[in-house]
């Protein structure tokens, strides 16, 4: 019979009367397995493999299915896991994909093959997958210090073999490896979150960081991370304050150990209260690259007053101090001022002093001293007043003198620091007046006064009510005392035209120098009569400058019949008024006298633009000096500027350009002497022109100018301005190639400048 074939079958049975059938029945022969045998596996990673098999005999019938089966235990049926590639109708060898297994696990494996009469199997074969490297994750990087931090990790997957080891690994090179400085924890036997201590770190520096963690497949690495160890603060030490004076001293300091990184700021810090820190009143004297000593200037102390005082200094990691040391000051002497006798008799008079400033500690005793000779003394006859508890005016009776007789007096003020005297004046008795010619004195007809003056205390000088002069303290050079004085000049500079002084030029001079530059401002007060000043004309003060032999307008505070004004410097000073107020400029058919003028091409410009006009007699006057007003309305009118927020001063509300100048000062263009004057009628100087030029221009002021052969003539604060219009071409100098910036500038100059500016 043939395998897998169904037969037909009947029973029979024959005699002579014939054959006999019985019912018909069937049945199938049994079919043949299939031959198979197994190859080694192939192509094994860590989770898959290939298997291999080879199918000799198909049987009968053919397969309907063929593969591998595989398992961990041994003997792998088609019940455990296995590839199904289906019907084989050809014998050959052939392969089938094993997909997830395991890493570093040993397999065994089958080929199968399965027909009607069976599945058959090749023999077995084993292989072992490969290992997996693990996964690791880095975290931020906790508890930074100087020296060490904590390393923070994650292992989200062991691979194959677990891990025999894990941990941090770091350098100050980005890319750590195992190779440099690491951690190890051992063997890793689950998944999730570890920290790692990392110790042996220098101060002040940044560290690269990663997570690691090693099999027999390798070594992995998380992200990198990195992070900067804490600095080390420096060690500092304070040692006692000296070079104490009533208002200052000198702080001592010693650094011994810089830290790491080096220290950004160092000095000294005081108060009065105690534990001084960089909160309260300090110096600063900046970065540190070496250990020692340091001293440290400490200004802008009391008299006679405790402060505490601690070195300090300064680094990332923070600020340390050394111990606190105390120190008083000094006591300081008062400061007074002996005004003009009054009352004088045959026999009396009334001593007159202000106390300006008490000093410290307060003074025990007060009043005015007096003899027949000149610097009188406490020694000398004397009023004594008492202590005194506040600064002001106060008077003394002077008795018992001689008819006739002139007697020289000076206030007086005593506390622990010493004895001050005001400046020495003199009068004489029986009504006669201080010499009114020459002589000190500050009576009211004397013609000058002077007093020494300490840098240290500053102080005041008056002649009569006339004129005063405050000086702060720290505003006088150097150290040494210096002679101040105030002299009415009998033959001054003649005032411009259509100015008028009101009252007498004052000079004032400093040891016999009439051309001294103070450290700081100091403030001179000059009392002007009021029915001198026309209606709606403000005074201003002016100065005399040699250079340019011009008065200069350098404005001033007015309240009622006084006018104050800040001085740098010192030479001849009066209080003047501009006895014109109206506009100067009125409608004209023409101009005469701008033929073959070297502007005369700006002028016709301007003129035609219909922002400046000539004269009623057809003239331009191109030479005449032009106002800080006609200035500012012709400019705004060129530039056709507007402004929304207009800045006004208290000396242009009557005047006939004050829109024009409320614009330019509400866009920056224009300043006053001060923010209530600004001197409209004054004549506007060539440094002052080129300021608003620039500005106007909205020109840049960091630039390299011209080097002009007067450039120590430009003001400090017109300087950068000067530079920059000069740089672009639109102000020039002269052919000697100086700027002289203190001319005033005429007419012909101003609408030149600004011709140039609207090219």
């Amino acid at each position: 019979m043939s395998p897998d074939t169904t037969y037909y079958v009947r029973a029979y049975a024959a005699n002579t009367a014939g054959t006999s059938y019985g019912n018909e029945v069937s049945f199938t022969t049994n079919g043949i397995a299939p031959t198979v045998s197994t190859q080694d596996a192939s192509d094994i990673t860590a989770t898959s493999a290939v298997g291999n098999g080879n199918i000799s005999d198909l049987g009968i019938p053919n397969p309907s299915q063929h593969g591998v089966c595989w398992n961990t235990g041994g003997s792998p049926t088609t019940a455990d896991s296995k590839t199904e590639q289906g019907a084989v109708i050809a014998t050959g060898a052939f392969t089938s994909s094993i997909s997830g297994l395991s890493p570093n696990t040993t397999y065994y494996v089958r080929a199968y093959t399965a027909n009607s009469a069976g599945t058959s199997y090749g023999a077995q074969v084993s292989f072992i997958t490969l290992p997996q490297a693990p996964t690791v994750t880095t975290e931020p990087v906790s508890g930074i210090t100087s020296n060490s931090a904590t390393g923070n990790g994650t292992i989200s997957s062991l691979g194959g073999p677990n891990p025999t080891a894990y941990g941090v690994c770091w350098s100050t090179s980005a890319d750590p490896t195992t190779a440099d400085s690491k951690t190890d924890e051992g063997a890793a036997g689950s998944t999730g979150v570890f920290t790692s201590s990392i110790t042996g770190l220098s101060p002040n520096t940044t560290y690269y960081v990663r997570a690691y963690a090693t099999n027999t497949a390798g070594t992995s690495y998380g992200n990198e991370v990195s992070f900067t160890t804490n600095g080390i603060a420096p060690t500092v030490s304070t040692q006692d304050a000296s070079d104490i004076t009533a208002t200052s001293a000198v702080g001592n300091g010693n650094i011994s150990d810089l830290g790491i990184p080096n220290p950004s700021q160092h000095g000294v810090c005081w108060n009065t209260g105690g534990s001084p820190t960089t909160a309260d009143s300090k110096t600063e004297q900046g970065a540190v690259i070496a250990t020692g000593a340091f001293t440290s200037s400490i200004s802008g102390l009391s008299p006679n007053t405790t402060y505490y005082v601690r070195a300090y200094t300064a680094n990332s990691a923070g600020t340390s101090y050394g111990a606190q040391v105390s120190f008083i000051t000094l006591p300081q002497a008062p400061t007074v001022t002996t005004e003009p006798v009054s009352g004088i008799t045959s026999n009396s008079a009334t001593g007159n002093g202000t106390i300006s400033s008490l000093g410290g500690p307060n003074p025990t005793a007060y009043g005015v001293c007096w003899s027949t000779s000149a610097d009188p003394t406490t020694a000398d006859s004397k009023t004594d007043k008492g202590a005194a508890g506040s600064t002001g005016a106060f008077t003394s009776s002077i008795t018992g003198l001689s008819a006739n007789t002139t007697y020289y007096v000076r206030a007086y003020a005593t506390n622990t620091a010493g004895t001050s005297y005001g400046n020495e004046v003199s009068f004489t008795t029986s009504n006669s007046s201080s010499n009114s010619g020459s002589g000190g004195g500050s009576s009211s007809s004397s013609s000058y006064n002077s007093d020494s003056f300490s840098p240290g205390s500053g102080g005041t000088l008056s002649l009569g009510t006339r004129v005063n002069l405050s000086i702060p303290s720290g505003a006088i050079q150097g150290t040494a005392p210096v002679k101040v004085k105030i002299t009415r000049i009998s033959s001054p500079p003649a005032a411009p035209s259509g100015f008028m002084i009101l009252g007498n030029v004052f000079e004032m001079s400093v040891n016999g120098s009439n051309s001294y530059d103070f450290n700081e401002p100091v403030t001179l007060t000059f009392k002007f009569d009021p029915n001198l000043v026309p209606t709606g004309i403000i005074p201003a003060v002016y100065y005399f400058d040699t250079s340019s032999e011009q008065w200069i307008n350098i404005g001033g505070t007015v309240s009622g019949n006084i006018i104050s004004v800040a001085v740098d410097h010192f030479t001849q000073y009066a209080v003047f008024i501009n006895e014109s107020a109206s506009q100067p400029e009125l409608e004209e058919p023409g101009l005469t006298d701008i033929d073959g003028h070297w502007a005369e091409a700006a002028i016709r410009e301007l003129v035609d633009m219909e922002v400046i006009k000539g004269y009623a007699d057809g003239t331009f006057k191109p030479d005449q000096n032009i106002t800080r007003a006609e200035f500012t309305v012709v400019l705004v009118k060129a530039l056709n500027i507007s402004s929304s927020t207009p800045k006004t001063f208290d000396d242009i509300s009557t005047h006939w350009g004050r829109d024009y100048i409320a614009i330019a000062a509400g866009n920056g263009i224009i300043n006053g002497y001060n923010s209530k004057t600004f001197g409209p009628n004054d004549p506007i100087n060539r440094e002052q022109m080129a300021v608003i030029i620039a500005k106007a221009a909205k020109l840049d002021t960091a630039v390299e100018g011209k080097t002009f052969a007067d450039d120590g003539n430009i003001s400090v604060w017109a300087k950068e301005f000067v530079n920059s219009a000069a740089a672009n071409d639109i102000i020039n100098g002269y052919a000697d190639n100086t700027f002289r910036p203190k001319a005033r500038a005429s007419r012909a100059e101003a609408l030149s400048v600004i011709s140039k500016l609207l090219e």
